[in-house]
């Protein structure tokens, strides 16, 4: 036995096997009532957000990005992306954003001889060459570590820098001593040896 009320046709339920799966919409006689407004699922929009690529990224390829002061995580759309090309994204709640950067999936970037792109006489080439310290430094910064490889706390951008520099300037000092100073003690010593 159907009832139509409100537009709306129901069937009956057999209630007398202990419950129902719509037993919370029966009324009296046995029909299925509509549920109330605030029982049914709301359809709500998705905020997205657009990104710029920074670089040419395959599909797939996972990178920070930052928008309204929270950092997220970004996967490239299939196809991937072009430098500078924009693409929308869902904007994550706040228990998704992420705050450190996934180590990215792929092939390198660049070749063998790329650390020769900017010349040869390039600060950065020499500085990693001959002072791996500050080049790590550098590094450190940039992805906002400190001087032990954990998640900085501290705000000030420079003390990697600074610690980084301190140890390079104690080795340079003890260098210069030993070929300055202790050099000529071995070199003396040396002669007089050769005298003997």
């Amino acid at each position: 036995m159907a009832t139509k009320r409100d537009g709306y046709k129901y069937g009956q339920v057999n209630t007398s096997e202990g419950g129902d799966a719509n037993s919370n919409f029966v009324d009296e006689s046995g029909l299925i009532e509509r549920p109330a407004a605030d029982a049914l699922p709301v359809a709500t929009a998705v905020p997205m957000v657009e990104v710029t690529a920074p670089a040419t990224l395959q599909e797939g390829y996972a990178f920070q990005a930052t928008a309204a002061g929270r950092s997220f995580h970004v996967r490239v759309p299939t196809g991937g992306v072009e430098k500078g090309q924009r693409f929308s994204v869902p904007m994550p709640s706040e228990d998704v954003c992420a705050s450190r950067v996934s180590v990215p999936v792929g092939h390198w970037k660049n070749g063998i001889c790329s650390c020769f792109q900017f010349g040869i006489c390039h600060a950065w080439l020499w500085m990693t060459c001959c002072c791996p310290l500050l080049a790590t430094a550098q590094v450190q910064t940039r992805l906002n570590l400190n001087f032990c490889g954990d998640e900085k706390t501290s705000g000030w951008k420079g003390e990697n820098m600074a610690i980084h520099l301190f140890i390079t300037l104690i080795f340079a000092v003890g260098y210069l001593r030993s070929f300055f100073y202790i050099m000529p003690l071995l070199q003396k010593d040396l002669e007089l040896r050769a005298d003997d």
